[in-house]
């Protein structure tokens, strides 16, 4: 602080110094020229004190020192393990006594072939009795009469699925001219139950194909007449043609 205010009142009086020359300096020049000068005018501005100095930075401390770390302690060392005692060696043990040898035995008597049995005398073939000519008579006249009667049933049976076809012309097929055959099969029992119905061959237009299939389930309701005596009572797969013709 005692510093400071020396250099400032140092630095006062360099400024009184320098404005009284330059007083005296403008006085002699006021004599040697012909016009006038302007005065400079003095103000307290310029006696301002100057900035004070700067204070010199303290040095900064020195850091520590770091401590060194101790030095860790070393592990002690393991004890080394005792030598476990050898095994003491088992007593070998003692040859066990061979078994004495057996005897040897006797061969038994080796039993007597039996006698081979005779063969059985084999019975003589007995004649094949002859057919009687009577009995192929009456069994060839009554498959000829149940193959006739078959014939003569399905017949009649063709004949009138074309009545009913006739009958129930489809009447747009009428109209149209429209013609065909169609083929149905069915499987027909001894009682007439007809069964397993199929369209097997159809015609080009389907008015008549539908037509032909309700014969069957319409027109006959799946029935027709049983068979006759003379037939054998199996039931038979038919395969029957309908013919749409127009008169």
């Amino acid at each position: 602080m005692h510093n400071g205010i020396q250099a400032f009142f140092i630095t006062l009086l360099l400024y009184i110094v320098l404005i009284t020359s330059s007083i005296a300096f403008l006085n002699t020049q006021k004599f040697n020229l012909p016009t006038p000068e302007t005065q400079v005018a003095v103000t307290t501005a310029m006696f301002n004190s100057l900035p004070e100095p700067k204070p010199e930075p303290k040095p900064e401390p020195k850091p520590e020192p770091k401590p060194e770390p101790k030095p860790e302690p070393k592990p002690e060392p393991k004890p080394e393990p005792k030598p476990e005692p050898k095994p003491e060696p088992k007593p070998e043990p003692k040859p066990e006594p061979k078994p004495e040898p057996k005897p040897e035995p006797k061969p038994e008597p080796k039993p007597e072939p039996k006698p081979e049995p005779k063969p059985e005398p084999k019975p003589e073939p007995k004649p094949e009795p002859k057919p009687d000519i009577e009995q192929q008579l009456a069994q060839q006249s009554v498959a000829e009469a149940a193959e006739k009667a078959e014939l003569q049933y399905t017949q009649q049976l063709a004949q009138h699925l074309s009545r009913l076809a006739q009958k129930n012309y489809p009447r747009r097929a009428k109209r149209r001219l429209q013609q065909g055959d169609v083929i149905l099969q069915f499987t027909l029992h001894p009682n007439g139950q007809i069964q397993q119905l199929k369209l097997i061959q159809p015609s080009n237009h389907p008015l008549l194909n539908q037509a032909a299939l309700d014969i069957i389930r319409k027109r006959m309701a799946y029935q027709y007449l049983p068979f006759p005596p003379q037939m054998p009572k199996n039931p038979m797969r038919i395969q029957v043609p309908i013919n749409y013709i127009l008169r």
